[in-house]
């Protein structure tokens, strides 16, 4: 079973919010809803982001907004991309690149949407 994971980033204070569930996770049984608190985030206007339950290559966790280099053989051509982390259900998925299942791909993450935004931008020049 995957391990469910999230952070949260603060647009406000462009930082890193705890969520982890010993911070404040509540389940609701009635309604089968799940309330995380945020410590460290001023007002609510955060991103929330969800681990995808794989690692990088280098043993890093992988989650949405992470942006990841990939390599891929194919008929013994070497590819390699730099790609978002999204979810589009019912999976999580490289923005961009050929859709062969994160789990085809080797992957090192790279940085984020939130704090390295500049490393897309170079590889859309």
């Amino acid at each position: 079973m995957r391990e469910i994971k999230f952070k949260a980033w603060d647009k406000t204070n462009k930082k890193w919010c705890d969520c982890s569930p010993a911070v404040g996770w509540v389940l609701n049984t009635d309604t089968h809803e799940i309330r995380i608190q945020f410590y460290g985030c001023t007002d609510g206007n955060i991103d929330l982001i969800q681990y995808t339950g794989l690692k990088d290559k280098n043993g890093k966790e992988i989650y949405e907004g992470d942006i990841v280099k990939g390599y891929l053989m194919i008929n013994d051509d070497d590819y390699s991309f730099t790609d978002v982390i999204s979810y589009k259900a019912p999976s999580f998925i490289c923005d961009n690149s050929a859709d062969f299942g994160l789990d085809m791909y080797e992957l090192e993450v790279i940085g984020n949407i939130y704090e390295n935004p500049e490393l897309l931008e170079a590889t859309n020049d």
